[in-house]
């Protein structure tokens, strides 16, 4: 076979979502986040998969760094209230911007970057802050312990290090504490 008989990749310009469901394997070329990365090649179909199991391992590193490394006593933010904030919002930012981005990924229908996404996330959680559910005992600042509130919902007492919970406000229910991962019956 020629080099002009050879079979292509994929074809079409580009579509940034397969309108008829999932689709396996680089059939039409697909379309990465902009409209000039087309996934046309093999190589840049493999590049991209590999890229986007990296880029779903971020929001987890980012959450983990807002409630740990923030909120440690060594943390450079220390009595500077006003930069911390500035500092964890520009983080949930960037950790929000990255979800809009695997949710653009996820919406192309192309089920190898479909499953790229849900693997980087779930390497990234088990890395992260999975041992919050499974051992109430670690000790990293990640992990927050409750006890039932007035009402019987989860409240948050302290985090597993001993240092108190002190911002209410934003632990309502324990849905997402600001110093850890979500509650459970550890007390």
């Amino acid at each position: 076979m020629s080099a002009d008989q050879r079979v292509p990749f994929c074809y079409g310009r580009g579509t940034t979502m397969h309108m008829s469901g999932f689709e396996f394997g680089p059939n039409v070329c697909v379309v990465w986040l902009f409209k000039d990365w087309v996934l046309d090649s093999s190589v840049k179909y493999t590049f991209s998969i590999i890229g986007t199991l990296l880029l779903a391992s971020i929001p987890e590193l980012l959450k983990w760094l807002r409630r740990v490394k923030m909120h440690s006593k060594a943390s450079a933010f220390k009595g500077r209230a006003r930069m911390h904030h500035v500092a964890h919002s520009a983080t949930f930012g960037c950790q929000v911007m990255l979800g809009y981005a695997l949710m653009l990924i996820t919406m192309t229908y192309q089920f190898e970057l479909f499953l790229a996404v849900v693997v980087g996330i779930t390497l990234s959680h088990a890395r992260f802050t999975s041992h919050c559910e499974s051992d109430p005992s670690v000790d990293d600042g990640a992990c927050v312990m409750c006890t039932p509130g007035p009402s019987g919902a989860q409240q948050p007492l302290a985090m597993a290090n001993g240092d108190l919970v002190t911002d209410p406000v934003d632990n309502v229910n324990c849905a997402e504490p600001v110093m850890g991962t979500p509650c459970i019956d550890a007390i």
